[in-house]
């Protein structure tokens, strides 16, 4: 059945400490019917839980103040000995179903909320991660059969225990049936952010118990996408939690294979065309071009911090050798642009956003302490300061180059400093003007930058310059 819309002064009150949303703040109710006069349709979301009363209740309001006139919201407990039960009573009156039973596994919870679901359009979000504000709303209008969309991607932000952004997104771009059976190219259908048809559930559910493997989803999509195409929105819908207990994290370098494994399930025959491709590709995978490629590269971002500018440019050779397409992201991400035509800069930067589908700018510093290209700060000031002080952390092994700084105060330009030197350094520039009491702004541009998945194939894809420890106004 579906439920009342709750808003923010009928649910119970945030935990002392939480703010913003989904505690404090929330979008109100839409419309009771779209713009063209059509009901809603019907969106049921499974919530499967087992002792996640830490991220639980965030999980559960983010879903509940979507204002959302046609939610239908179940929650399949799996016999949880944390405080999950207490928190699925104090949500209960806006919940369609919710139950507690002794854990039967993942596909089992998943399934169990799915025979219960009556809506028109699908989706399930696990009891760590969260969606953001017009997820639903944007899904409603995106899951049409009338535009053969059955499956439609949003965008989906990592992030930490405390909820906020690591800085990278879950890649999200549109792939074909057999490019996510290319698993080891990049699995990119980011769970949370995915909502699907009762067309598209019907070809591709139940979920599958694939072994031991916790990746039920992947499964789920290489069926569904035999029949139906993936439409991608450019929107986040959804955060991707990562902490110490979430399975992406326990399953550490064991996912590969598990997904794998899933993966051949839908090859088909070994004679056909389609299995013997897949098989290539995955021979050629193996032999870790980009692995190889990335080693050189910082060997070579390493002989040229060295100054051994005619060593570093043999070996960035050698790796274009191995994987030209790496060797020219680094090269784009180092130049930003500077000494490229703007027709040429502008191109290389849209073929990067539609590779990684990521965006990873900010200009305040990164949690971890991490600066980009453009730092902008506001400092407080008594009144007739006239010094700028940065204190902060090189790491040229990476930037392959010194470190520039360029400071302006107030859009006046403050001067500039190269770091030369490897760790912790220090500089005072002196401002064009005194500081006037009160909020100074400050803005700070870097160069070069890295980016971390580029040289180490993490998957950070954010632009990087320096480690920051303090930058304050002195007299």
């Amino acid at each position: 059945m579906a439920i009342e819309v709750p808003t923010l002064d009928r649910l119970p009150p945030p935990p002392a400490g939480r703010s913003a949303w989904p505690w404090t703040e929330a979008p109100g109710p839409l419309p009771p019917r779209r713009a063209d006069g059509s009901a809603w349709p019907r969106i049921s979301i499974v919530t499967p839980s087992h002792n996640q009363g830490a991220y639980l209740e965030e999980t559960l309001r983010s879903v509940l103040l979507q204002g959302y006139p046609n939610l239908e919201y179940i929650v399949i407990d799996g016999g949880s000995s944390d405080d999950s039960l207490r928190i699925l009573r104090r949500y209960a009156p806006w919940l369609a179903h919710w139950e507690a039973q002794p854990d039967r596994g993942h596909a089992a919870a998943l399934n169990s909320g799915f025979a219960r679901a009556t809506g028109e359009i699908l989706a399930f979000l696990n009891s760590d991660d969260t969606f953001l504000p017009g997820a639903l709303e944007r899904a409603a209008l995106e899951v049409d059969r009338q535009r053969n969309r059955h499956l439609v991607i949003g965008r989906c932000l990592f992030v930490d225990a405390a909820g906020r952004w690591l800085g990278n997104e879950h890649a999200s771009r549109a792939v074909s049936h057999r490019r996510l059976l290319a698993m080891w190219k990049g699995y990119t259908i980011p769970q949370p952010a995915s909502f699907w048809s009762r067309t598209a559930w019907a070809d591709g559910g139940p979920f599958v118990a694939e072994g031991e493997a916790p990746w039920i989803d992947y499964g789920l999509f290489c069926r569904m996408t035999r029949r139906h195409r993936i439409h991608a929105v450019d929107q986040v819908f959804a955060t991707y939690r990562l902490h110490s207990e979430s399975i992406t994290v326990r399953s550490g370098d064991n996912v590969h294979q598990e997904v794998l494994r899933i993966s051949r399930r839908y090859w088909g025959p070994s004679w056909t065309p389609r299995h013997l491709a897949l098989a290539a590709s995955l021979a050629v995978h193996r032999l870790d071009r980009l692995g190889r490629a990335r080693t050189v590269v910082r060997r070579a971002l390493e002989r040229r911090a060295q100054g051994r500018r005619w060593r570093a440019c043999a070996l960035t050779g050698y790796a274009a050798l191995w994987a030209p397409d790496l060797v020219f992201r680094l090269a784009r991400e180092r130049r930003q642009g500077r000494g490229l035509p703007r027709w040429l800069a502008a191109a290389a930067t849209a073929y990067e956003l539609r590779r990684s589908g990521e965006r990873c700018q900010t200009t305040a510093p990164w949690h971890d302490g991490w600066v980009g290209p453009l730092l902008r700060l506001e400092l407080e000031a008594g009144g007739g300061e006239r010094r700028l002080r940065i204190e902060g952390t090189a790491v040229r092994a990476y930037l392959g180059a010194p470190l520039g700084l360029r400071a302006w105060a107030g859009h006046l330009p403050a001067g500039k400093a190269t770091i030369d030197g490897d760790g912790p350094f220090a500089v005072e520039l002196i401002l064009p003007a005194p500081a006037a009491p009160g909020r100074n702004q400050v803005e700070i541009e870097s160069s070069p930058c890295f980016v971390p998945d580029t040289i180490l194939g993490n998957g950070d894809r954010r632009r990087l310059c320096w480690l920051i420890r303090t930058v304050d106004l002195r007299p």
